[in-house]
């Protein structure tokens, strides 16, 4: 497989010699301007386009530039405000470098960034020359609507790689300019921008998300290393379609499948058409702090009897007389764990009033004389529980009863997830929640429950990076492997690229157009953001006649305004790498 990297490092090698070759025989076009590896591209026709876009209805852009002046003015308020209270958060409590903090992290390059994939760069060189193109377009359009002269309009490229575009009006003309001319056209830019953005996010929800439609089986992200189903070749993105050959088509049917059957081997078929044979084993994902057992160990016998799959584990553990049980891992250690749910109780809950404690694990055996040993299982007796619940606990070998009573139908019990605190598979993947990621598509952003408005809001600007919000996976569009689950309807069979490449377009126009718009919002120079408070501050100084008293009151108060963004934004960047 030829790597992106050396296709894309050819691509701009090649491009700059040929620039510099034809301007070393003078066959350069004048409008190419070489200045190292950033090339400008100047055009005159793009001013003779912005003067009849400007002429065809001054009127429209007029009440079109108020209304994006009053949005950008709303944002670069929010994005002052979310800018200092996040240093302050992160210079109180500094955060790993990782992440969203990572460096690297703040760029918008595929293969650098590691939320923006190589496999999605034509769609994201696409949606970025989108959006800096009409981020200037706008700027230009409202130099002419309050009629100041453009003296030059281009594109910036790095070798081939379009990272600005810039429209230069007459200084002095911008100068002598009516503020209210002037703000219109510093926030019309990000106008523009999230404009694009919200057509692109409405085009992506109404028109293109009813064309995709998820692939049949259930989704594999990933299988866990050393597990059977590593052992037996299943892969990221790989879909498994059968089980024991009975169709499946979501992960709660094929685990009835596994659970209706307690054979060491299940036959599989991936992608409908490969099948694999998997030797089942207890194979443990995580384990609560505590229990001295491993990720990634295999439990092979429970009380020396014999398992091979979650049920005869589960089993093993239930039919046990006394209140402990011995695990056996394939590497001869034995481990022993109490029987029952290790939980903790809520602050300030019903179960505190209680034998419970907030900071102490204690294992709950039964609940009204039921023997529970899975998470799931106690929260099925609570759901069912009205009023109070009796709890037999277990704790450093003594065994004591006690009754929680609820509060507005709470116990406050907070139960470690799996099977006696340890959670375990005996195939060995994790599946992709391919229903949860396809609603992107669509605009549903409910989990859990709806989430209100603002939330889904939040969701749609880090989808890309939607790990930082607690999701377990990032959504860069239909890309790489998981590109396997999807599908369109069945109209569209046979151009199912085509359709996937521009639901990415639109996906990433919407996703970086917003995000050019917030970017020039923030307060500072060069941005948009600082000329706007720029222009503010000076307006303000003359209604009040401050400005003919000193007239350096205007720079030095913007200068102390960009100086304390600047320091803002830079902690972000620096605290986490310097003390994370």
């Amino acid at each position: 497989m030829i790597n992106g990297w050396l296709i894309l490092g050819i691509a701009a090698i090649t491009f700059i010699i040929s620039i510099y070759g034809l301007e070393k025989t003078n066959l350069l076009p004048e409008f190419l301007q070489p200045y190292g590896p950033v090339v400008t591209v100047q055009t005159e026709r793009s001013k003779h386009t912005i003067d009849t876009i400007a002429n065809a209805s001054p009127r429209f852009w007029r009440y079109w530039g108020s209304g994006g002046l009053i949005a950008a003015v709303g944002v670069l308020l929010s994005t002052m405000v979310l800018l200092v209270v996040s240093a302050f958060t992160v210079i109180r409590n500094p955060p790993e470098p990782t992440g969203i903090y990572h460096p690297t992290n703040m760029l918008i390059v595929p293969g650098v960034n590691d939320y923006l994939p190589l496999s999605v760069l034509p769609e994201i060189l696409i949606s970025l020359g989108i959006g800096i193109i009409i981020h200037e377009a706008g700027h230009g359009i409202f130099c002419r609507v309050a009629d100041i002269d453009i003296d030059r309009v281009g594109l910036i490229l790095f070798t081939i790689l379009p990272v600005g575009a810039f429209v230069e009006p007459d200084a002095d003309q911008e100068e002598s300019a009516p503020t209210m001319d002037r703000l219109r056209m510093y926030a019309a830019g990000v106008t523009n921008n999230f404009a694009f953005s919200i057509l692109s996010f409405a085009l992506l929800f109404v028109v293109i998300g009813a064309l995709i439609t998820p692939a049949g089986g259930v989704a594999i992200a990933h299988s866990y290393p050393d597990s059977p189903a590593d052992h037996a070749g299943i892969e990221e993105g790989d879909r498994v379609t059968h089980i024991n050959g009975t169709p499946v088509n979501d992960l709660p049917g094929a685990q009835n499948r596994l659970a209706a059957t307690n054979a060491d081997t299940v036959q599989i078929t991936v992608n409908s058409e490969k099948q694999i044979t998997i030797r089942r084993q207890v194979y443990v994902v995580g384990a609560l702090e505590g229990i001295n057992i491993a990720p990634r160990a295999k439990i092979t016998a429970v009380n020396e009897t014999e398992v091979t799959t979650e049920q005869e584990f589960e089993a093993a553990i239930r039919n046990a007389s006394t209140n402990t049980v011995t695990l056996t891992t394939a590497s001869k250690k034995n481990v022993t764990v109490p029987v029952g749910v290790p939980v903790k109780a809520s602050p300030d809950s019903p179960a505190t009033n209680t034998a419970l404690s907030s900071e102490q694990t204690m294992y709950v055996t039964h609940l009204n004389e039921k023997r529970v040993i899975t998470a799931d299982e106690l929260q099925k007796v609570l759901e069912n529980t009205t009023g109070a619940v009796t709890a037999r606990l277990y704790h450093d070998g003594e065994v004591r009863n006690t009754t929680i009573t609820a509060n507005n139908g709470e116990y406050g019990l907070i139960p470690a997830r799996g099977t006696i605190g340890i959670q375990t598979t005996d195939i060995g993947v994790e599946s992709y929640p391919l229903q949860t990621y396809l609603g992107f598509y669509k605009g549903d952003f409910s989990m859990n429950g709806q989430l209100p408005w603002y939330q889904q809001f939040l969701l749609l600007l880090t989808l890309p990076m939607a790990t930082s919000l607690g999701l377990p996976f990032n959504f860069p569009g239909v890309t790489g492997a998981e590109a396997n689950f999807y599908d369109t309807i069945p109209a569209l069979a046979g151009v199912e690229p085509a359709v996937f490449f521009l639901a990415n377009v639109l996906f990433w126009s919407g996703w970086i157009n917003m995000h050019i718009g917030l970017f020039n919002c923030i307060p500072t120079f060069p941005l948009d953001g600082g000329h706007m408070v720029k222009t503010s501050i000076e307006s303000l100084l003359e209604r009040y006649n401050i400005a003919a008293e000193d007239s350096r009151l205007s720079s030095i108060l913007t200068v102390g305004f960009t100086v304390v963004i600047f320091i803002a934004l830079a902690s972000l960047f620096a605290v986490p790498f310097l003390f994370g």
